[in-house]
């Protein structure tokens, strides 16, 4: 009996340390995160790209946030520039051709006159940046026309592309701007498999 009153002592006694703990990191938290920080410290150095590429993709602000380590359950079946480009017609979604005018889709620029097929095939050119991140937005843009990726749209694909030509960058959340290799990575470890 004496050994069982020890016994729940020392649990309770563990137990009331762990309550204290969690309280005085939420009094911390309150007062201005002082004493959290190696706890989000802990959270930040785990790999943003936790389950990410085709499980876990996230959405362009999801990307930006701080939980962006934390997967979440969206999967991305989508193409890469290189699988799209070696497709036949008949195998692109419905309205879209290899043929079509880049400009078709993401407006005038400096890839007028090139056609899909074209600027997917320079998305792996080094030192052509525009061919690049356009051969990324076109991939991502026939990506979700074939319904291949739920985290983003079509116009997403379009907006990025327009932030990049611009020379603005685009804008996933207020505070983030991303230039034309994130926007590639960004396209290339989230919406494509």
């Amino acid at each position: 009996m004496n050994n069982e009153n020890t016994q729940v002592n020392t649990e309770k006694t563990a137990s009331s340390a762990t309550v204290s703990r969690r309280a005085a990191i939420q009094r911390g938290l309150r007062k201005g995160g002082m004493v959290a920080a190696p706890v989000l410290m802990t959270t930040l150095g785990r790999s943003a790209m936790a389950g990410g590429g085709v499980q876990g993709a996230k959405t362009p602000s999801g990307f930006c946030s701080i939980n962006a380590s934390r997967p979440s359950s969206l999967t991305c079946t989508g193409l890469t520039p290189t699988t799209w480009c070696n497709k036949q017609a008949v195998q692109w979604p419905n309205g879209c051709a290899p043929s079509d005018q880049f400009s078709k889709y993401f407006g005038s620029s400096s890839l007028n006159g090139k056609t899909m097929k074209q600027v997917l095939a320079g998305a792996g050119i080094a030192g052509s940046t525009d061919m690049q991140v356009g051969g990324y937005c076109a991939a991502a843009y026939l990506n979700c026309a074939a319904g291949l990726t739920p985290v983003i749209q079509k116009t997403d694909t379009v907006k990025m592309w327009n932030g990049h030509y611009s020379g603005n960058g685009y804008k996933p959340v207020p505070n983030a701007t991303w230039r034309g290799s994130t926007i590639c990575y960004y396209l290339s470890n989230q919406t494509m498999g």
